[in-house]
């Protein structure tokens, strides 16, 4: 009987030590993802991504449209859009150069499927290697959500990954019509001192929203009223 005990001790050890999951897919850049499956738990809603980049790798919200989410997927570059339209049809994918008014800028690229693509502003230097230039017209983020499907809807998700450019992305933003209820923004500041005392932090900060997370270059933000609630 003690044998029998010691073996059915032994078989519980072995699978816990070898059979039980210890994996899990993550497909953003710095495992955003993974915070986000412990955040986000409602089996749809609406997600916008301001430089989506591809449509699964390096993603936060491909597990959100595997998971019957939809939303709007905005990129510099054509060639990417249409990888989306081919991988995620029923998103609503843009290309637009997105910015806090209209107007026109120059952006600039090593190669047609860039993850470092950029608007560059004025007094911004270029990066190396990125020789190839194009101008394109700006848009605002709440233009282009007026001529979405999604227009007048409840955003749940705003994914910014915008090279720079994410604090004019957010002030293109009419936060009294479209208040998401997570933000993620790419920043680049090396201290929580830094951040709190950037222009971003306080844009956010004033709408109303609380900085909860960090990952990697990711600052997670939700609004106040439901952190609270």
């Amino acid at each position: 009987m003690n044998a029998f005990k010691k073996f059915l001790s032994d078989l519980r050890v072995f699978r816990r030590a070898f059979l039980i999951k210890s994996w899990s897919v993550i497909h953003s850049q710095y495992g955003e993802d993974a915070v986000l499956q412990h955040i986000v738990t409602q089996p749809q809603g609406v997600y916008v991504d301001v430089g989506c980049w591809h449509p699964k790798k390096f993603s936060n919200t491909w597990f959100l449209y595997r998971r019957g989410w939809r939303g709007v997927n905005i990129d510099l570059g054509e060639i990417k859009i249409r990888t989306f339209r081919w991988v995620r049809p029923e998103d609503h994918n843009v290309v637009a150069a997105v910015s806090d008014k209209p107007g026109m800028v120059t952006v600039q690229t090593d190669k047609d499927f860039s993850v470092g693509e950029q608007i560059v502003l004025g007094g911004q230097d270029s990066r190396p290697g990125f020789a190839q230039s194009r101008t394109m017209e700006t848009r605002t983020l709440t233009d282009i959500l007026d001529h979405s499907p999604f227009a007048g809807k409840t955003i749940q998700l705003l994914n910014i990954d915008a090279e720079g450019h994410d604090l004019q992305v957010l002030k293109g933003l009419d936060f009294e019509r479209y208040a998401p209820e997570l933000v993620l923004v790419e920043s680049y500041v090396q201290s929580v001192d830094d951040l709190t005392g950037s222009e971003l932090h306080g844009l956010l900060s004033g709408k109303g929203y609380r900085l909860f997370n960090w990952v990697g270059p990711t600052l997670f933000y939700k609004r106040q009223r439901l952190a609270t609630a």
